[in-house]
C-alpha cells in the first residue's frame, strides 16, 4: 500500500496513513477476533489528507483453516 501512496503526501500524511492502518488493524484483531477473510482486492483512494481504503474479500471456511 505504501507504493501506491500519492507522490506529493508528506512524512506528516506517511505517517497518519500508517497509524490510522495500525488502530484499524488493532480494533479489527480486538473486536472481531473470529472473522477471518482471504483479501482478494484493495483500493486506497484519496481526496487531499483524506484517505479511503476499500477491500475485497471472502471469508475462509472451517476447511480451509485446517489446511
Amino acid at each position: 500500500m505504501i507504493e501506491k501512496l500519492p507522490p506529493d503526501l508528506d512524512g506528516e500524511g506517511v505517517g497518519f496513513f500508517l497509524d490510522s492502518l495500525e488502530m484499524l488493524i488493532e480494533r479489527k484483531e480486538k473486536m472481531f477476533p473470529d472473522v477471518q477473510e482471504y483479501i482478494l482486492d484493495h483500493k486506497v483512494s484519496f481526496s487531499g489528507t483524506i484517505f479511503t481504503l476499500n477491500v475485497t474479500a471472502v471469508p475462509i471456511t472451517e476447511r480451509e483453516k485446517k489446511v
